[in-house]
């Protein structure tokens, strides 16, 4: 693949601010002292899976807790936990015992590219902007997700130059047996899909039926409701805890569709992973938005040097203002 072919793309991610792609969204900064059953209540109320810890005594951010972290937690492996030891967890136990992801903070200034290198090279699951620099807003920080990558890139496709049509088997997103894929039917208990997710480290499963066809999913946020209002259902079959409602429906793709079709298909969305299934709907993988990411990095001509290696340090837990009480997130 030559440089010129690869031109476009890395000119649009080299030429795009970060200021350019984030919704300016105010952020929901976690205490330490903050119980779980609070963390959720927080995250079913504003649809959030994750959010970071703010340590007022350091003055920084000392990670992110997402939904998982806190559903494994209660539900540790080779153990089978009564309602009310579940309960219990959630009343008593703060969010700061809960194993934390990493956490960056980079400036409205930096770059889409700077963004994905720095997501790509030290696996950071959350970045927060910086804002007080460039914005007048009552809040100090807002949050950039892979999907406000996704859905800016979806509205300039025309600009991913031959990476874009190439096919996600061409690009090895589709490789049998890559992924994490987590499949379950709508009779198996919830407890048991749930501790499969867990030992998966999954935040969704697909749902299919007795030939096999994918129909829908089972995510972390549809748990929130159960773990907040008692644990009634998690002992029965995952049909009864739909019930009427219907499972959210899955974004899909072949493997034999483009890379732009896959991203214009997630930007159309929020859901962070895009499933490929045979022409029956029967899944063969699970491509997630930072595969998708990854690649445009892995095609670049562009590799980091010494001086972005050490300039992408700096972005690890710099000293930081408490956020102001009563702000949201999404």
């Amino acid at each position: 693949m030559s440089s010129e072919q690869l031109f476009s793309h890395q000119e649009l991610l080299k030429n795009t601010l970060l200021s350019d792609v984030i919704r300016q969204l105010p952020i929901v900064a976690l205490r330490p002292e903050t119980k779980l059953k609070e963390c959720l209540r927080i995250f079913h109320e504003n649809s959030f899976h994750s959010a970071p810890i703010y340590d007022s005594s350091k003055q920084e951010f000392t990670g992110l807790v997402d939904i998982l972290s806190i559903i494994s937690f209660l539900l540790p492996k080779g153990e089978n936990p009564t309602p009310g030891a579940l309960h219990q967890k959630l009343e008593t136990v703060p969010c700061s015992e809960i194993p934390k992801m990493k956490v960056c903070i980079m400036e409205p200034n930096e770059t889409v590219y700077t963004f994905l290198q720095l997501h790509s090279t030290h696996k950071c699951q959350g970045t927060l902007v910086h804002l007080r620099r460039q914005f007048e807003l009552e809040l100090s920080y807002c949050v950039v997700v892979e999907m406000d990558i996704i859905k800016f890139l979806a509205k300039y496709t025309d600009h991913l130059g031959i990476i874009g049509s190439q096919t996600l088997e061409e690009l090895h997103l589709y490789e049998p047996n890559r992924s994490k894929m987590v499949l379950l039917k709508m009779n198996q208990l919830l407890m048991e899909g749930l501790r499969t997710m867990i030992d998966a480290k999954v935040h969704v499963a697909g749902l299919i039926d007795d030939e096999g066809k994918l129909f829908g999913t089972l995510s972390e946020t549809d748990l929130i409701g159960e773990f907040l209002n008692g644990f009634e259902k998690l002992r029965e079959p995952i049909h009864k805890f739909f019930g009427t409602k219907k499972p959210y429906f899955p974004v899909s793709c072949h493997k034999d569709d483009t890379l732009v079709s896959a991203i214009v298909k997630s930007g159309g969305s929020s859901i962070h992973q895009v499933w490929i299934v045979d022409e029956a709907q029967r899944p063969l993988g699970l491509v997630y938005l930072f595969n998708m990411l990854d690649i445009l990095i892995q095609n670049n001509i562009a590799t980091p040097s010494v001086t972005f290696e050490k300039e992408v340090m700096q972005h690890k837990f710099p000293q930081a203002q408490e956020p102001k009480k009563g702000s949201s997130q999404a």
